[in-house]
């Protein structure tokens, strides 16, 4: 069943997303973060990230409150981050996904999840650049529109994402979604 709604959540992103005017799903208005988290690990984790020898770290409480986000959404903004990460980390190499909640940000209370990896890092110019549209982070063909869509998917609910990284010693990427009423 996992399996089967996947794949039915990116044939309908890959119908809508001609151009980014389709990107932002409809359904449910928040997500269950924890859930999310545990299904996308095992659904992408073997291939992205054992096959390459990456070790892949979760840590979170299933008692988090629900987020002001779609789950589609959501699915897509950790999906790209993860499929970024696992292109970035060398083998023997880790990720380490982790949500709280009890942040407040901008005045409201929010959930924070944060994705680390101590991969290459990056320099100060690409960080800054990294979620400017029509940007190109990367050299594969179609590569990158990952980081604008998953900076528009956030910003679009009501969240903030921030990336922090340097050479040597890995990238952190903080995504602050307040909580679902």
């Amino acid at each position: 069943n996992l399996l089967s709604d996947e794949l039915d959540r990116v044939g309908a992103l890959i119908r809508k997303t001609s151009d980014f005017t389709g990107i932002l799903p409809t359904g449910p208005a928040h997500s269950g973060v924890a859930e999310i988290l545990h299904d996308l690990r095992a659904l992408y984790g073997e291939a992205l990230f054992a096959r390459r020898g990456i070790h892949f770290e979760l840590r979170t409480s299933p008692n988090l409150p629900a987020a002001a986000i779609p789950p589609d959404s959501l699915k897509q903004v950790l999906l790209n981050l993860f499929k970024n990460a696992a292109e970035a980390i060398p083998e023997g190499g880790k990720l380490t996904v982790s949500a709280v909640a009890g942040i407040n940000a901008n005045g409201s209370p929010c959930l924070e999840v944060r994705v680390v990896d101590n991969g290459p890092g990056m320099s100060p110019e690409r960080v800054q650049n990294l979620f400017a549209g029509g940007a190109r982070n990367s050299t594969k063909p179609g590569g990158g529109v990952g980081l604008p869509v998953v900076r528009e998917l956030v910003t679009s609910n009501g969240g903030t994402i921030l990336c922090r990284s340097q050479l040597g010693s890995g990238t952190v990427f903080q995504i602050f979604m307040p909580l679902a009423a």
